[in-house]
């Protein structure tokens, strides 16, 4: 319908996308396993893991590849379904605390709104470390506004 030259067009642009995902899934994984093992580590199985996908791939047959590449998509969701139903409580806690202290925004009780995790009633539990503490958050918008007035 394009003509011969489409086919040229066609190739560059699933390269750039097939390159871009590629970019894209490694520094996904990379992030995580930062998270996960802790900043600054060297990640070797995970570049050797993209290094062994892109090799496999590149030589693979087209229908092993996107069952493969189903599979594995397929594990990525229930991680993250799994993810998403530990962490609903606590999205639901901080919102439920937002619509608090909103609500006491709006009949004049309070001037801000801060996210505040000590002791908090409505989160399941407390949260590790000091950045959630109540003088945090007031630092916070301490350095926001010197930010801004600058």
């Amino acid at each position: 319908m394009l003509g011969p030259w489409a086919q040229y067009l066609m190739a560059v642009v699933v390269f750039v996308f097939a390159y871009s995902s590629l970019l894209g899934n490694y520094a996904y994984a990379e992030v995580n396993m930062d998270f996960l093992r802790g900043m600054g580590r060297r990640h070797y199985g995970v570049r050797a893991m993209i290094v062994v996908a892109a090799a496999l791939g590149a030589v693979a047959s087209l229908t092993f590849v996107w069952n493969l590449s189903d599979v594995v998509m397929g594990l990525m969701a229930i991680i993250n379904i799994i993810a998403v139903l530990s962490l609903g409580k606590w999205a639901f806690g901080a919102l439920r605390d937002w619509e608090q202290q909103q609500a006491e925004l709006q009949a004049g009780l309070r001037d801000k709104i801060y996210f505040v995790a000590t002791d908090n009633p409505f989160l399941p539990g407390q949260l590790p470390g000091d950045i959630w503490t109540e003088e945090s958050a007031v630092q916070r918008d301490l350095d926001a506004v010197e930010v801004s007035a600058e």
